[in-house]
């Protein structure tokens, strides 16, 4: 019995850093996983729960848009007429447009719906285009003219059509709303927004060549 003891403690005496006694079962249980939130556990109170369709407006103010989508939507639009659209600033005595680009709506019927659904895009591109005359607290007006309108006298397109903004939740929209319009804005080089190459060449139509070609 004796030697079976002097057996049993001839490792500490070979290696002094040994330990004597060592359970198998938990030196080979893995360490548990730590799950983070995110990231594979489950949040308090069940996860995240998704907001229902009618959430996405808030105080009456449309969810905001994204540009490439709508530039999408504009594209799927082939057959659909493309209709002039810009902005001017409300308080300013020359009352000069700016012209931004075209929106498309389904059918042609949708085109003062088309402008004030997407009037924040239509904004942000003006501001990119004319950043001098564009500044930040200007407070803007939203309109379009039709092709093949008459002339003024001077030579210039016809008036343009000033759209109300207080009148957007009576106009009539189209059944999918604002996948069934779009919008393209006049080609931006120093953004790249809404530019098309074909072969390493800039084809898309630019602000300087539309105000000559519509002027």
């Amino acid at each position: 019995m004796l030697t079976k003891h002097l057996l049993l403690l001839l490792p500490l005496f070979l290696n002094p850093e040994a330990h004597a006694f060592v359970n198998p079962r938990v030196a080979l249980t893995p360490s548990p996983t730590i799950l983070f939130a995110g990231f594979g556990a489950s949040t308090k109170g069940g996860g995240s729960k998704k907001k229902g369709k009618g959430s996405k407006k808030t105080g009456g103010i449309p969810t905001p848009l994204k540009p490439k989508k709508q530039w999408d939507y504009y594209g799927k639009l082939k057959k659909e007429t493309r209709v002039p659209v810009g902005v001017r600033i409300a308080d300013d005595v020359d009352g000069e447009w700016f012209r931004v680009g075209h929106v498309k709506s389904v059918g042609g019927e949708y085109t003062a719906y088309a402008v004030l659904r997407q009037r924040a895009l239509l904004a942000e591109h003006a501001k990119r285009l004319f950043p001098v005359q564009m500044k930040a607290n200007a407070k803007l007006e939203w309109g379009y003219f039709e092709y093949g309108e008459d002339k003024n006298e001077d030579g210039s397109s016809v008036e343009w059509t000033v759209l109300d903004t207080k009148e957007f939740d009576s106009l009539a929209s189209p059944k999918n709303a604002e996948k069934e319009i779009g919008f393209e804005g006049y080609c931006d080089k120093a953004s790249g927004y809404y530019c098309n190459y074909h072969e390493g060449k800039l084809v898309g139509e630019s602000v300087d060549a539309a105000n000559s070609k519509y002027a």
